[in-house]
């Protein structure tokens, strides 16, 4: 039983609202979700036996029982993610608001960690998009990039940072999302730190800071741009009263008749009565949803503008809470301008490029698909990338204002005069079978204890006859699946150096 914290247990007893009552027994006495996301640009991975469609998303599956994904390959090979099936929910909603916007649009995830939304999103976005995926907190900021390169999407940029960073790019995105740091009420069932610190203080903290990353976000979104804000929390002061200062009365985004040709509903131009000159900064947009998914479309208090709320107990999800709005103002379909150079000016950032990079470009260029068109640059000292040219300019554009930690594909690290293959380089997706990103190296395929020995750090010997040097390891993510690439080892013969990243290793036996 999840002994929920006594106050916020009354919270919702007390509210008055059915759902909320019922809730806090589902929270005490259900166990918590289990769900999986296929990745697109990685096929092969198989969901268990039993498993049961996520009903928003189509490549998403719940599970009965909790498997040891540590112990799967697959998992790490990016077959996969695992995630909370409320929070595949983004993907629904960019999937209806898609056809408004960009062609390639610009994509911010600001407050990406680990990854999960960042993923979901990525695997919807036309080629050639940017993905950017941002965290405040420094560990935190490298699991989100170790997720976001075994993804294998490379048109993505990480960085790390406080919010307020994206201010210096004033209209630069088509899309934000903001998954905001909140008091976790959604999260009571699986997490026993979120059941034991909920305060009223904390929740009113918490609304504090939402307040602020929204007011940067809103800075960083387009005129006719889109804002996803959500938090895993239900109550309002997290969410209705965060959304509602963005929003004036009668500013309810009014919606089109479905489209003939995709069958979805997009979101028009606002129609608000408002004093004469005056303009809210937003637009309500509300959100498609079947009945039967059990999502609920109603507030715990009255208000014009409700959230959508996911409810353990009415779905197969842990808490969460979603809102769509709009950016009002002319919208302009071509992308934002680069902004200006930093003022900081003279001294460059550390994810600056470096001015003459002096290193066999079209040696190291030739590791991935040439329909990249990649750019190499030195992002970070010793670490050499491929941009994809459809990301390229907004590499420059935002390298001098924002600490990026990991940009395309890291093609290389220099030791001395050598350059070793990198994790990115072997997790970057193979999108086509002719185009292979790491086609330059012998490829091994090796069983599943094989590659957890690999995923451990352990040293490997490789079959005789295999060429010394690097080699890229592959494994199947399933029986009859094409083998996906799993990491590279530099072969001396008689064993093999583990290359995988220390801080990536498992632990477990």
């Amino acid at each position: 039983m999840n002994q929920l914290n006594p106050e916020f247990r009354r919270s919702l007893t007390d509210s008055g609202f059915p759902p909320f009552i019922r809730l806090a027994d589902d929270l005490e006495n259900t166990p918590p979700s289990v769900g999986i996301r296929l990745n697109p640009r990685k096929p092969g991975a198989v969901p268990p036996e039993g498993a049961r469609p996520v009903p928003w998303h189509p490549r998403a599956y719940l599970l009965d029982t909790r498997p040891e994904f540590t112990l799967d390959p697959a998992m790490h090979q990016g077959a996969y993610y695992v995630q909370d099936p409320s929070s595949m929910f983004v993907a629904e909603i960019l999937r209806q608001i898609l056809p408004d916007l960009p062609p390639r649009p610009r994509v911010l995830d600001l407050c990406a960690a680990p990854g999960g939304k960042s993923t979901a999103l990525a695997d919807l976005l036309p080629d050639g998009s940017l993905l950017v995926s941002n965290e405040y907190d420094f560990r935190r900021a490298e699991i989100l990039k170790e997720n976001i390169i075994k993804w294998g999407y490379p048109w993505s940029i990480v960085t790390r940072g406080d919010t307020s960073r994206f201010r210096r790019l004033p209209g630069y995105f088509d899309l934000i999302v903001v998954d905001a740091p909140c008091s976790g009420e959604g999260m009571s069932r699986k997490d026993p730190k979120a059941r034991e610190q909920w305060s009223p203080t904390l929740v009113a903290q918490c609304a504090s800071l939402q307040e602020e990353i929204l007011a940067n976000a809103a800075a960083a979104l387009r005129p006719g741009g889109y804002l996803i804000y959500s938090t895993c929390t239900f109550n309002t002061a997290e969410n209705e009263a965060r959304t509602a200062p963005l929003l004036a009365p009668s500013s309810e985004c009014a919606r089109r008749k479905p489209s003939e040709e995709s069958g979805l509903p997009d979101c028009g131009e606002a129609k608000a009565e408002l004093h004469p000159g005056s303009q809210p900064p937003f637009s309500y947009c509300p959100i498609e949803v079947n009945p039967a998914w059990g999502i609920l479309t109603e507030a715990p208090e009255p208000t014009p503008y409700p959230s959508l709320r996911f409810l353990p107990g009415r779905v197969e999800g842990e808490g969460y809470t979603v809102a769509l709005l709009r950016k009002n103002g002319a919208a302009d379909p071509s992308p934002a301008p680069l902004p200006a150079p930093s003022p900081r000016g003279k001294k460059q950032s550390k994810g600056a490029p470096r001015p003459a990079v002096k290193h066999p470009e079209a040696e190291l260029l030739s590791r991935v698909p040439a329909s990249l068109g990649a750019r190499l640059v030195e992002y970070r000292e010793g670490e050499l990338a491929a941009i994809p040219a459809a990301i390229h300019p907004d590499y420059l554009a935002l390298s001098p204002h924002l600490d990026i930690i990991h940009a395309g594909i890291t093609l290389a690290e220099t030791k001395g005069r050598d350059y070793l293959p990198t994790p990115s380089l072997a997790m970057c997706a193979r999108r086509k079978p002719s185009e292979e990103c790491a086609a330059p190296f012998p490829e091994v395929e090796v069983a599943t204890p094989e590659a957890l020995d690999y995923l451990r750090r352990q040293a490997l010997t490789l079959p005789p006859g295999t060429p010394k040097g690097y080699v890229l390891l592959t494994h199947r993510p399933a029986p009859g699946a094409a083998p996906l690439p799993l990491g590279f080892v530099k072969n001396l013969g008689n064993r093999a150096n583990n290359l995988y990243p220390a801080p990536w290793r498992i632990l477990r036996q």
